[in-house]
């Protein structure tokens, strides 16, 4: 069981450090372009949020 639990950890961070190779050092690659977000957009989020936070 112990070796299958580290095998899936050295996938999972051998995928993880491969897919973080390819995206840019920027904000938008940080945050998978979602640098900016329209005014469009967080007026919508913030209208659907205030039915659940009153």
């Amino acid at each position: 069981m112990e070796s299958c639990l580290i095998e899936d950890q050295t996938t999972f961070y051998s995928k993880a450090e491969h897919y973080w190779k390819e995206v840019p050092p920027t904000v938008d690659g940080m945050l998978g372009g979602y640098g900016s977000i329209s005014s469009i957009d967080i007026n919508g989020s913030k209208k659907f949020l205030q039915k659940f936070l009153g």
